[in-house]
């Protein structure tokens, strides 16, 4: 199908084919009469671009928010840009940062800021640098990847926290692992350094020591487990606490 054009692919119907499995669902979304997820956005734009309607619900919102605005894709901006092209857009606020655009596979991008901005001429920026999460020595790190990217709004990140210049806080450190049984026990040899293990100085205490997972199912992915079966091993004692 590379050489046909999403239009002419769209109107095969050829059983197998994506576009006719397609055409079957929406038909018997028609038939049924339900809405998913993307006909919700699409009918509430159509919606919009109506006057009275668009007055109507523009008249019942004073205020509008939107946070992480970063994940808004162009489909969900055309839901709202009616709501923010009239008298509302004076109360509009958006809240984001392009730096952690990570939904791109969902329809977002990063140019959804500068397209928001061409819409509304009158929205007003304002950065937050002050950072109280993070050491002097993270955000710098940060701060070099980050400039890789050439299209990002120019921005650099302070570290404001009492202890964030502190020249006890340790450099960040990268260890490249092949394998996650090998990423286990480079963490695991880390840990036994900070307790002391081998006889060095001993820098922390257990109840001090936390390992952080990111994934967005914690119980299918299992990510955990090469570092909780190295642990278990080397009799450090440990708890897994997932965030319900």
């Amino acid at each position: 199908r590379s050489q046909q054009s999403p239009g002419d692919f769209l109107k095969t119907n050829e059983p197998g084919d994506m576009a006719f499995c397609y055409m079957f669902y929406k038909e018997r979304m028609r038939r049924d009469g339900l809405v998913d997820f993307n006909d919700m956005l699409l009918l509430a734009s159509k919606l919009l671009q109506n006057d009275e309607i668009r007055e109507l619900v523009c008249s019942q919102v004073r205020h509008l928010l939107v946070d992480e605005f970063q994940d808004v894709s162009e489909m969900q901006l055309e839901v709202l840009k009616p709501l923010i092209s009239d008298e509302l857009g004076r109360s509009f606020c958006a809240v984001g940062d392009d730096d952690q655009t990570i939904y791109t596979w969902n329809g977002s991008t990063t140019k959804i800021f500068d397209i928001v901005r061409n819409h509304c001429g009158r929205l007003q920026m304002i950065e937050l640098t002050e950072n109280y999460r993070s050491s002097h020595s993270i955000l710098k790190v940060g701060q070099l990847a980050l400039t890789q990217n050439l299209r990002r709004v120019g921005k650099e990140l302070l570290a404001r926290a009492d202890w964030a210049n502190d020249a006890a806080c340790p450099p960040p450190l990268l260890i490249e692992c092949g394998h996650p049984e090998d990423e286990a026990y480079a963490i695991a040899d880390e840990i036994e350094m900070l307790l002391g293990r081998a006889g060095e100085e001993v820098l922390f205490q257990q109840k001090d020591i936390a390992v952080l997972f990111r994934c967005f199912n914690f119980d299918k992915t299992k990510t955990h487990q090469p570092l909780v079966r190295e642990l278990s091993r080397r009799e450090i004692p440990h708890f897994v606490i997932r965030d319900e």
